[in-house]
C-alpha cells in the first residue's frame, strides 16, 4: 500500500482506517479495499509518487530534518523500499560511492557450499544489504549507535569517509 496523507483528513481518522484495514474490516469483494475520497493521490508509478512527495528533494541540504521526516513512504516489502531508495539516490547529482560487506565463511571446508557470489545476492530480513551505495549530500539514517555519543540515532552525517 502506498499512501500519502494529505491535509484534508485528520491523522486520527487515518490511523483508524489503517487499523481497520489491518484487521480485515475494510475488505470488499475480490479482496479490494475502498478508501475515502481525498485520502490520498492516485499515481501510476513509484517515480510519480516520489516526485509528488519529495518535489523539492534537490534542495535537501537547505531543508530541516523535519521536512524529510514529515514525508515518509511506507511500503510492505523491503524490495519496494530498496527501489524507492534507488530512485531517490539516482535523482541526486554526484558520483556514487559503493561500500561492500565482508563476505567470507568461518570454516574453509564449507566455503564450496556457499559461493560468495550467491551469498551477496541474498537480502534476508534483519540483515543489512551486501552493497551500500551513497552520494555526498544525500540524507542517511543511522540505525545503530556506533560510537555513543558521537554516532547515535539522531546524528546528521555530513561527509563520506573512504574508510567507513
Amino acid at each position: 500500500m502506498q499512501v500519502h496523507l494529505k491535509g484534508d483528513i485528520s491523522a486520527e481518522k487515518f490511523s483508524e482506517l489503517l487499523l481497520k484495514i489491518g484487521d480485515g474490516n475494510c475488505i470488499e469483494s475480490e479482496g479490494k479495499i475502498t478508501t475515502p475520497t481525498g485520502l490520498g493521490k492516485v499515481v501510476t508509478s513509484l517515480k510519480d509518487l516520489i516526485a509528488d512527495i519529495y518535489s523539492d528533494i534537490q534542495n535537501i541540504t537547505k531543508k530541516s530534518m523535519d521536512w524529510l521526516c514529515e514525508r515518509p513512504i511506507f511500503t510492505p516489502k523491503n524490495d519496494t523500499a530498496a527501489e524507492i531508495n534507488h530512485i531517490l539516490l539516482n535523482s541526486f547529482n554526484g558520483q556514487s560511492i559503493e561500500f561492500k560487506s565482508v563476505d567470507s565463511v568461518l570454516q574453509d571446508d564449507n566455503a564450496v557450499h556457499y559461493p560468495s557470489e550467491i551469498l551477496n545476492t541474498l537480502n534476508p530480513p534483519g540483515f543489512p544489504a551486501h552493497q551500500l551505495i551513497l552520494k555526498i549530500g544525500t540524507p542517511i539514517m543511522l540505525l545503530r549507535n556506533l560510537n555513543p555519543p558521537k554516532l547515535c540515532n539522531v546524528v546528521q552525517c555530513a561527509s563520506i569517509l573512504c574508510n567507513i
